[in-house]
């Protein structure tokens, strides 16, 4: 579902049209044809505020490049769910001593991180050899455009955030169960990589 402009536009021309057979009909409609219209305009305007809070709860979110509000996000979101799974280059968002530090390494404590990346660092080989499942994807010769994260991974309320770079900025966009498609794919796609891709040691 996109911008709900369009859909709003629709519903309003419903309400519009049903208040005018109510009103203004040469032929006046009888009590019950007047409670279902209404009934009618009440379920229109729902539909138009279900459509808003959809838009504003998944429109995406803009950072300036290297702004620390993205890490905080970061942590955030990692803290909001279990088991986790985190596609990168080689977490260098993740600063030594600091609060993304923490929480990745207790959820490697507790066996809820899996990490894919494309170089090896001390805090990546520190995580493996504290339980995190690593997976190297150094040797294929790839370099993702985008990264993202999933929480409660394998869980039925599992979320996705994707971050890449638009128009000089760090885009992140949110994903839920309900996109379906969506979810399936990076689904896939973290048991791809858990099978092809060599673990870290």
């Amino acid at each position: 579902m996109g911008k709900p402009f369009a859909q709003t536009i629709g519903n309003l021309g419903t309400v519009a049209t049903v208040i005018g057979l109510i009103y203004f009909s040469s032929a006046q409609p009888s009590s019950l044809v007047k409670v279902l219209l209404w009934l009618l305009i009440a379920l229109a305007l729902w539909v138009i505020g279900r459509e808003w809070h959809w838009y504003f709860g998944h429109r995406p979110r803009e950072y300036a490049l290297q702004s620390p509000s993205i890490v905080a996000y970061l942590c955030t979101w990692l803290s909001s769910g279990g088991r986790a799974a985190v596609f990168s280059r080689d977490l260098s968002w993740v600063t030594n001593g600091s609060q993304a530090e923490t929480i990745l390494r207790r959820k490697a404590a507790n066996g809820e991180l899996v990490v894919f990346v494309g170089r090896r660092t001390p805090l990546i080989a520190a995580l493996a050899a504290e339980g995190a499942s690593i997976h190297d994807y150094s040797s294929l010769d790839f370099n993702p455009t985008a990264r993202f994260t999933i929480v409660d991974l394998g869980r039925a309320g599992a979320r996705m955030a994707i971050g890449l770079t638009k128009e000089g900025k760090h885009v992140i966009w949110e994903y839920d169960a309900d996109d379906h498609a969506i979810m399936a794919l990076a689904a896939d796609l973290v048991a791809l990589a858990e099978r092809t891709n060599p673990i870290v040691r």
